[in-house]
């Protein structure tokens, strides 16, 4: 500022036309700040946006989990995938205190944990009181979770995932992945996500 006092001083500027100068300055300022106000909104929109909705899959088998959240997407993104109900129980009371939960080990599911989810998937082999066991461990009514599960008959075997060929893994996982999001859809065209709630798959 001091240099250019100096220069106004040297040319003789007069009074009006120095502060024709000064507004011309202070424009020229406020044109800078608003440029980099609209370059970092830029910035900040051509950051992805996320539009799948965030779950959890309580599976038996990591290989058919896997299947199955990759046929999940892009609507719902398995965000970690549990295997036991003490694990279940565990770690989605960490994600629901916004503590990131153990993932040592775990192959399956984005880890992105930055949003909460509202959904969590029991696969078949998961008895209803199983559920329930780990809904009440979250709050039971107050969860803010929709809880999912798959009834099957007394006795019935699952099949080994071992023993299915990787193509009609893929099948079947499709099939699964379909029938879970026609589930969770209805769930949250009804306004009911982030409402506890127990639903049959």
């Amino acid at each position: 500022m001091e240099y250019i006092l100096s220069v106004v001083a040297a040319l003789a500027i007069t009074p009006i036309a120095m502060t024709a100068f000064f507004k011309l300055l202070v424009s020229l300022q406020k044109y800078s700040v608003v440029q980099e106000r609209i370059a970092q909104l830029t910035r900040r929109s051509s950051d992805p946006i996320k539009t799948s909705r965030p779950v959890v899959l309580v599976d038996l088998s990591a290989a058919v989990g896997k299947r199955v959240a990759a046929h999940l997407m892009p609507e719902y993104e398995v965000i970690l995938e549990l295997q036991s109900i003490p694990r279940a129980k565990q770690e989605l009371s960490s994600i629901v205190a916004k503590q990131r939960p153990c993932t040592d080990g775990d192959t399956v599911g984005t880890h992105d944990f930055s949003r909460i989810p509202k959904h969590v998937i029991f696969s078949k082999g998961y008895r209803e009181n199983k559920v329930q066991e780990v809904r009440e461990a979250l709050g039971g009514e107050k969860s803010g979770i929709s809880w999912y599960w798959t009834p099957s008959p007394p006795g019935e075997k699952l099949p080994n995932p071992g023993k299915i060929d990787e193509e009609q893994m893929d099948f079947f996982a499709g099939r699964i992945a379909g029938h879970i999001k026609k589930t969770l859809n209805s769930v949250v065209e009804d306004g009911k996500e982030g409402v506890d709630g127990l639903y049959e798959l």
